[in-house]
């Protein structure tokens, strides 16, 4: 299950900006694993996330951090023969005040209990080969949570059932009723590709567990639907 640890910190987040190398021969075969996964994502931040137009967290007072939770769901998944598809991951991070070693950062990775032993190893790898940071502290835990995008009310919901994290978004209303706002061509960390950032600010976002704690309101919050593919990592650590 370390996996996650293991390969999180293999490389550091100036990597994510970088394009993507040329497929060679090697690489034209079925990949290892390929999934389509759908958010509901919010962090302390201010709309929209200086994260991603910068190699550092914000200051907040006389703090630098980026606490977050990326709530994700696969919308439709393999890795190698295991099937992903539903699988559910709940992701809470602080990036720390300095991404070149990772001081001050931590991430959770925190499974719900119908994800197979199978699924958790295969998601281990993949998110760790997604968000490529060099972690000072991780960890993984499973609980329970909910997980809805309720499209007519512009209300986007994910709940742990213990209590102990929580995120609600609200669509925000663009000059055109009828067309929400979304930021295209942005990179979303290592993902191939995606539908752009849907912007729904944050109504609340809380966090509270190994070690950690956390909320905010009327901050940044955005969904999203990404696809990652690639190669399994040699080897994996049980």
């Amino acid at each position: 299950m370390f996996t996650f640890c293991c390969v999180f910190s293999s490389a550091t987040l100036a990597q994510y900006d970088k394009p993507a190398e040329p497929a060679d021969s090697s690489q034209a075969a079925k990949p290892d694993f390929s999934m389509t996964a759908s958010y509901i994502e919010a962090c302390s931040c201010d709309m929209f996330c200086p994260c991603y137009f910068n190699n550092h967290s914000t200051m907040h007072g006389d703090m630098q951090y980026c606490r977050a939770n990326l709530v994700l769901k696969v919308d439709t998944g393999y890795y190698k023969s295991t099937k992903l598809d539903g699988a559910k991951v709940w992701v809470s991070t602080d990036l720390g005040s300095d991404w070149a070693t990772g001081k001050d950062s931590w991430v959770v990775m925190t499974f719900d209990p119908s994800d197979t032993p199978e699924q958790k190893a295969a998601l281990s790898d993949i998110l760790g080969q997604l968000y490529p940071f060099k972690w000072q502290k991780a960890a993984t835990d499973t609980a329970a949570f909910s997980w809805n995008v309720d499209e007519t009310t512009g209300v986007a919901h994910a709940k742990m059932n213990n209590g102990k994290g929580e995120v609600a978004l609200e669509r925000v209303a663009g000059t055109n009723p009828n067309q929400e706002i979304v930021i295209p061509n942005l990179k979303y960390w290592e993902a191939q590709s995606n539908n752009g950032f849907r912007m729904w600010k944050t109504k609340v976002e809380n966090y509270s567990g190994q070690g950690h704690e956390f909320e905010y309101k009327g901050t940044n919050g955005f969904l999203i639907t990404i696809t990652f593919s690639g190669k399994a990592t040699p080897n994996p650590a049980d």
